[in-house]
């Protein structure tokens, strides 16, 4: 990783910690989620809050856009 983006350690078995500061809470739920990668979210609070929101608001649309139809073999 960029040191620009943030300083990842590990941290336990198979883990590992990113600091980092972004532009915004919105950026960096984001691109944790793109990632896509199980993580946890330990701090600031308003980023765990802020996180929540957008997955609400996330699972909100998909679940009102019906599912892409089966592509024949």
């Amino acid at each position: 990783m960029a040191p620009t983006v943030g300083v990842l350690e590990a941290a336990g078995s198979g883990g590992c910690l990113l600091t980092t500061g972004p532009d915004s809470l919105e950026a960096i739920a984001f691109h944790l989620a793109e990632l896509g990668a199980e993580f946890t979210i330990l701090e600031p609070p308003e980023l765990i809050t802020r996180s929540r929101v957008l997955a609400a608001l996330l699972h909100r649309a998909s679940a009102a856009t019906p599912p892409p139809a089966a592509e024949a073999p």
